[in-house]
């Protein structure tokens, strides 16, 4: 949490000090960094994530107009500090860009072949259709329960591989000094990605200066620290020049520690009454070693198997050479989606609407449901229904008509709910209300919006 004194109230809004700066566009982000003497980098890897460098063209590149240095990092196999590439530098990054088109690298890829969209595809299904590898939660006798049902609601979904698609590419300047290294990087952990460069040029960290400059958006991709290790090793190679490695948006998109993909089949009882009775969920991700991927995992407490006495939550694995890792609100930002819509499905069938189906999962009297892990939040039920109540309130909800729709998404201490009214006119216009409590404090917002 940043100090408080950076912040100031205006009015109801909290505002940075720093926001007059950042719309009238002066320099405090990492893409900002300039230092007398730098020169721009830009460093090809292997478009099959952890291929291995064979041979480029470099002398070529040397010879081209402008190109400083041409050389070749040898990097660890791991994502995370060093894949193998090509660092060109140059006084301007538009022409050590240039020159990147002109390279011509030979990749060996053999231990990363035959990863695709649609192998990840077959082989989800595959799993899908197999025996679970592991149980994560096990609550009463869901075979049992699922058995006594009045009616069976099954379903698939599937989730895909998301880019964070930060505004601010990844970038970092470096100035290598021999014995020392002196940062400046948009980080969101600055302490990590030091434990990096340090392992990388086998410096002590007590050595390496970081400056943290700001974000132009984080989202979890920069809790990753590989763009820092890739300047730092660059600047090494030439020892008194400052470096900016600046990634293109392609570099962005193809080099990320992806949001990991996932595949649910997902099971649901429910009585003569529509009540929710029984909940399954067979979830497939990436992983090895009966490890699922950073990023992949799945938690016990999720909703609706925390709310109910029969409930099983099953995951399989399945092999990627993707780097993964974290996307803002991690878990719910896939498992939101799903889950909720699954439900909306479940109350379809028993001839409910959703916020119904919630209420009812909720109860009454408000109770605390401690997390399933020490990461995960207690789930406050008084709180989450308190929310629903309120959005059906403002959004005078009366049933699901054609032209409403709810849906809520609890994510850490933080329950949501959002209400959609109204068709206008010729013009479809919506008007959407949220309201949210996160540690008890409330907070509303009504939003308007025209679509031609």
């Amino acid at each position: 949490m940043k100090d408080p004194s950076a912040f100031r109230i205006v009015g109801t809004r909290v505002m940075g000090v720093d926001t007059p700066a950042i719309t009238q566009g002066k320099p405090l982000f990492g893409i900002d960094v300039d230092r007398p003497g730098m020169l721009h980098a830009v460093l090809e890897t292997c478009p099959a994530v952890g291929g291995r460098f064979v041979s480029a063209n470099l002398d070529e590149i040397r010879a081209l107009p402008g190109i400083e240095h041409v050389f070749v990092i040898e990097g660890d196999g791991q994502a995370e500090s060093q894949l193998d590439g090509v660092a060109i530098l140059s006084k301007s990054w538009w022409s050590a860009d240039q020159a990147r088109l002109a390279l011509q690298v030979e990749w060996d890829t053999r231990a990363v072949e035959g990863y695709s969209t649609q192998g990840y595809a077959k082989c989800a299904g595959e799993a899908l259709d197999r025996a679970p590898e592991k149980t994560v939660l096990d609550k009463g006798d869901v075979a049992s329960a699922l058995d006594g049902a009045s009616q069976r609601i099954t379903a698939r979904y599937a989730v895909p591989i998301l880019a964070h698609g930060t505004l601010e590419p990844q970038n970092t300047t470096a100035l290598f000094t021999g014995d020392a290294i002196e940062i400046w990087s948009p980080t969101q952990n600055p302490e990590s990605g030091r434990a990096l460069v340090a392992a990388a040029l086998g410096l002590e960290k007590e050595a390496i200066r970081i400056h943290f400059t700001r974000i132009g958006g984080g989202f979890g991709r920069r809790l990753m620290g590989d763009y820092m290790v890739q300047a730092a090793a660059i600047a090494a190679k030439v020892p008194g020049v400052p470096v900016k490695l600046l990634y293109s948006r392609q570099d962005e998109f193809r080099r990320d520690f992806f949001r990991a993909g996932a595949w649910h089949e997902l099971e649901a009882g429910i009585d003569a009454a529509g009540r929710l009775t029984a909940f399954r969920d067979h979830y497939v991700t990436f992983g090895a070693d009966g490890e699922p991927s950073r990023g992949a995992e799945v938690a016990a407490g999720i909703v609706p198997a925390n709310l109910l006495a029969d409930a099983r939550i099953e995951q399989s694995l399945i092999a990627t050479n993707l780097p993964t890792g974290w996307l803002r609100a991690p878990r719910s930002n896939s498992l939101g989606f799903v889950l909720l819509s699954f439900l909306d499905e479940v109350a379809q069938a028993g001839g409910r609407d959703l916020p119904a189906l919630l209420l009812e999962l909720l109860g009454e009297e408000a109770r605390t449901i401690p997390g399933s892990g020490p990461r995960e939040a207690d789930f406050q039920t008084g709180r989450a229904r308190s929310v629903i109540e309120k959005v059906l309130e403002m959004a005078d909800w009366a049933g699901p008509t054609g032209s409403k729709a709810v849906a809520a998404r609890a994510s850490a201490s933080t329950s949501a709910m959002q209400g959609i009214s109204r068709w206008w006119s010729r013009r479809r216009c919506v008007m959407g209300w949220c309201v949210c409590r996160a540690s008890g404090r409330p907070a509303m917002s009504e939003a308007r919006s025209s679509i031609p």
